[in-house]
């Protein structure tokens, strides 16, 4: 023992060398590894954050989608219905004779539109009356000359034309009307026809379709740019922004981002503006999600492998010590360390308790808790060693891949679960194993009359088994054969009277042809 704390000592030294050495490298691979992945976390969250604009990008582009194609296609769809309508139902041989235009259609096409506030109006150019629907009393001082609208008179063409927004005549509330030049069989004037449209109700309809988001919706004409509707005005600031831009998870940190869309029935454009405030929250949103977490945990575990670096540093010194003390020592004597230790102790002790633990899990079938096929070959090498009379017997599930197939796996495994506890209850869990998917054997101490009490007892309980699962019947086939002998041909035996049992049409059991001579039918 002397001699062998003296082989060691040499050994001690050399850790000691090289622990301090390797405390420095250990801290500085720690602290590099802090590093890596610190900026591993930065990329990661880069790219999050350019996948979450991107997310956002398409919604807020089928946001502008929606009001384009559907409710502001839908309103314009309604006013050229209106218009068709009432220019086809006009009679013209009324208006050259200076009479109203109005007749019991109006009614009737004014209800297309949903909205009551709108009207519908002709004028005469001849008399320079103005027909309306409902009814509208024209002011002393209304003069059509200086509507936006009257240029229609001067139009050689009856094509529908959109004019606005212009401001309403006495409110200067902003509409916009849909006019139409109505034209005799001779092609002279008779007048204009015009639907009106209220920009409310497309303020409207941004305002709900926006919902709430800090974000500025807008219409505005393309030949000037001039703004006909605003969501958010004060956010607006699209000076210098090149619309729809690819790259905007990079520019939108520092001007926004802008989309913008013609309308192919209106001579405008929609856009939708996203402040430079919502690409730096979006940022720093995904920066706090990964990288202030990874951060902390990083330096946490740092500091921590610092600490347990310093305990097993100072344990380890304890350890020289000790082993110091044991080379020095008169008389040898077994290794036991005078304090409690993390690393070394207590480790011991426990690793111990792991592999008596593990061993013992080792030879467990997971699924039904008896001893498994690594068990089952492990102790039919015992069988060598012994002259005790002995029994082996081999099980199967009759049609086991039929309840799998037929009743689900869930159920083929309780199946197997409750197979393997009523054999335990009869041979004992220690005699029990699993050696296949559905094949039991059992190792008992058995004679012919004990064994053929066993094997009536397991078929007559597995036969009687209750499922509240499902109506099915669970039987057996079974072989045994009885020992001492070589474990291979016993095995060979019992293997021969289970194929018998399938062969004589299953739910019975047979002992090996030894035995035949002594077995009850069953």
């Amino acid at each position: 023992m002397i001699q062998n704390m003296a082989r060691l000592l040499p050994r001690v030294t050399t850790m000691r060398t090289l622990r301090y050495s390797s405390y420095y490298l250990l801290t500085k691979l720690s602290l590099l590894m802090g590093i890596l992945i610190f900026c591993l976390t930065l990329l990661l969250s880069v790219g999050h954050y350019h996948n979450y604009i991107h997310l956002r990008m398409n919604t807020y582009h089928d946001m502008l989608n929606v009001i384009k194609n559907i409710y502001l296609l839908e309103l314009v769809v309604k006013s050229e219905r209106q218009l068709t309508s009432l220019s086809a139902l006009l009679d013209k041989t009324d208006i050259e004779n200076g009479q109203s235009a109005i007749n019991h259609t109006w009614p009737i096409v004014h209800k297309i539109k949903m909205e009551a506030d709108h009207y519908i109006y002709f004028y005469n150019a001849q008399t320079g009356n103005i027909d309306s629907y409902p009814e509208w009393k024209r002011p002393d001082d209304f003069d059509p000359v200086t509507r936006p609208w009257y240029a229609l008179i001067e139009q050689p063409t009856d094509k529908p034309s959109w004019i606005g927004p212009y401001p309403e005549f006495g409110s200067d509330k902003p509409v916009i009307s849909l006019g139409q030049t109505i034209l005799s069989a001779d092609g002279r004037t008779l007048g204009v026809l015009l639907v009106d449209m209220s920009l409310d109700s497309i303020h409207c309809v941004m305002e709900r379709v926006s919902g709430g988001l800090d974000v500025a919706i807008f219409m505005r004409s393309k030949e000037n740019n001039e703004m006909i509707s605003v969501i958010n005005e004060s956010l607006l600031k699209i000076e210098h922004i090149i619309p729809n831009d690819n790259s905007v998870a990079l520019s939108g940190l520092t001007q926004g981002a802008l989309i913008l869309y013609s309308l192919p029935y209106l001579p405008w454009e929609i856009g939708l503006y996203i402040p430079a405030h919502r690409f730096r929250q979006a940022f720093m949103n995904e920066l706090v999600i990964q990288v202030l977490p990874v951060t902390a945990i990083t330096l946490i575990t740092f500091l921590g492998i610092l600490f347990l670096l310093k305990i097993f540093y100072q344990e380890l010194r304890l350890v020289e010590k000790e082993v110091r003390r044991l080379g020095k020592a008169a008389q040898p004597h077994s290794v036991a360390l005078p304090f409690s230790s993390w690393f070394v102790e207590k480790s011991l002790k426990a690793l111990n308790k792991k592999h008596q633990s593990q061993y013992q899990t080792l030879r467990r079938d997971p699924l039904t808790r008896v001893l498994n096929r690594r068990a089952f070959d492990q102790d039919k090498k015992v069988l060598l060693t012994t002259n005790q009379s002995y029994a082996l017997i081999l099980i199967d599930i009759d049609h086991f891949k039929h309840i799998n197939d037929n009743l689900g796996h869930q159920f083929g495994d309780t199946v197997l679960c409750r197979i393997a506890e009523l054999i335990a209850s009869v041979v004992g869990e220690d005699h029990t194993y699993r050696i296949g998917g559905d094949e039991f054997a059992c190792i008992v101490p058995a004679d012919v009359k004990h064994l053929e009490s066993t094997l009536n007892k397991i078929q007559h309980c597995a036969s009687h088994q209750q499922w509240r699962e499902t109506e099915c019947q669970i039987t057996l086939s079974m072989g045994a054969a009885m020992g001492p002998d070589e474990p291979t041909t016993l095995f060979q035996q019992a293997d021969a009277a289970l194929y018998q049992s399938k062969h004589m049409g299953r739910n019975c059991w047979h002992l090996s042809a030894d035995q035949a001579d002594n077995q009850t039918p069953q």
